[in-house]
């Protein structure tokens, strides 16, 4: 605060004989801004509350604390606290009431020092009226409000309290403040390496004494997410005061904006598998991701990776009301893809058909999921074809059926086919299919999907 009053910006603008650790100052620095002293900015610049708060002879939580009771009606107990707090001395007593705390010093063998440290602070501040009365719980909440805590759960012989600075604290389960569901942390013991601190001093507060004292800074979430149990999505907002969760109301109807947040995570952790992949969608995936190596390297390459990365670019508006799991598990997967790529995307992957036409006429659905396109065709409709066709400047790789689509060979090279390993395949199989034809001279055939008998009859 005294670096800020000076003009100083950064550490490092000062000579130190031993400079604090850089987490200090930054720790610093936040405790600061958090009490209105100093700007929110990455400046150390005093706000008009700092201004004031710089010239008084007292730590910054108990400078804020006495400026927040003038205004709102609680000095003569705000003072009181702040005194006892100055002096630090809670740790002698039994319980952690902040309120038991101040009638022992005040009436205990140490009175008259108390009264006399109590009468010089005093005059520095002097009774005004209040037109807008406060707690002395929301005068303490707004110079603590990193440590407010709220009652999270029994451990042994303690009650544990989740505090807004991320930390837990604990009170002996016989304190007169351990059953209060939230309470103010006046003064903590402990080391970073431990799981709880030990509540030494505490003050009760409600929750709407919270939510008054520091309105500003509380932040409410809608938040979604899918419940096992039930399959479906629950919904609700939360309320948090820094890294504390003070409490969270049911949503209903749930926001599209938090829906979609939520099962893209829910997809996310589950992987893709979650989703209902159909044939059609795995052929365009596929047919994207051979665009991606063969035609344009800027087309996305459609890898899990890619896909779950950009779930909010091509899933998210499909997801606007699937509120079920077996919604999710429904939706076609078509129409999304096709909007990861842009028009002209679109328009380049229509160099990769969906089908070709083969010798017999028939239209053969094409295969993408290979470094090659394939086909896969009855052997006897590719008669008199010598030349595979080529997609993308790639020569289609056919796999020959049986008339039982059972496979029978593999070919880039027809013309090489009919001439060395159709003999064989013919020797092969027309014992096997005496249905179907299988002519000497594959090259002057005719190309058919039909039986002998089908044909004579056509």
């Amino acid at each position: 605060m005294d670096v800020a009053r000076w003009g100083a910006q950064t550490l490092e603008e000062l000579d130190w004989i031993s400079p604090p650790p850089a987490a200090h100052w930054q720790q610093a620095q936040q405790l600061l801004t958090s009490l209105g002293i100093l700007e929110q900015s990455t400046q150390l610049t005093l706000t008009s509350t700092g201004e004031t708060l710089v010239e008084l002879p007292l730590p910054p939580r108990l400078a804020r604390l006495l400026l927040d009771a003038q205004r709102y009606g609680q000095l003569q107990s705000a003072t009181e606290a702040a005194v006892l707090l100055y002096d630090g001395a809670a740790k002698s007593t039994q319980d952690s009431s902040l309120l038991s705390a101040i009638e022992y010093r005040k009436t205990g063998s140490q009175k008259h020092a108390w009264q006399r440290t109590l009468s010089g602070l005093s005059k520095h501040f002097s009774e005004a009226s209040a037109p807008i009365q406060r707690s002395l719980a929301e005068c303490l909440a707004v110079a603590f409000p990193d440590r407010i805590a709220k009652r999270h759960r029994q451990h042994d012989d303690h009650i544990l309290f989740k505090l807004s600075n991320g930390r837990q604290a604990a009170l002996p389960s016989h304190d007169s403040n351990a059953q209060s569901e939230f309470l103010i942390a006046l003064e903590l013991g402990g080391h970073a390496e431990r799981d709880a601190d030990q509540i030494y001093l505490s003050h009760p507060i409600l929750k709407r004494e919270l939510e008054n004292a520091l309105a500003d800074r509380l932040a409410r979430v809608e938040r979604c997410e899918w419940d096992k149990a039930s399959g479906g999505l629950i919904g609700a907002e939360e309320t948090w005061l820094g890294k504390l969760k003070l409490d969270q109301i049911s949503l209903t109807p749930l926001p599209e904006s938090a829906v979609t947040l939520a099962s893209c995570h829910y997809i996310r952790q589950k992987g893709l598998s979650s989703l209902h992949w159909d044939d059609d969608s795995l052929a365009l995936r596929a047919r994207i991701r051979f665009a991606h190596q063969h035609l344009d390297a800027a087309i996305p390459d459609a890898s899990d990776r890619c896909l779950l990365k950009r779930l909010e670019d091509w899933l998210a508006p499909y997801l606007v009301g699937v509120t079920r799991i077996q919604q999710l598990e429904k939706i076609r997967l078509v129409e999304p893809l096709m909007a990861l790529l842009s028009w002209s995307q679109q328009q380049q992957l229509k160099a990769l058909p969906l089908r070709v036409q083969v010798a017999s006429g028939s239209s053969i659905k094409v295969d993408y999921q290979g470094d090659v396109p394939v086909i896969r065709v009855k052997l006897q409709e590719m008669f008199g074809e010598t030349q595979s066709p080529r997609i993308a400047g790639k020569v289609v790789k056919i796999e020959l059926l049986s008339p039982g689509q059972r496979p029978l060979a593999v070919t880039m090279d027809l013309a090489f086919f009919w001439q060395e390993a159709y003999p064989d395949v013919r020797k092969e199989m027309r014992g096997r299919y005496p249905k179907h034809p299988w002519p000497e001279n594959p090259l002057t055939a005719e190309a058919t999907a039909k039986t002998n008998r089908a044909l004579r009859n056509s």
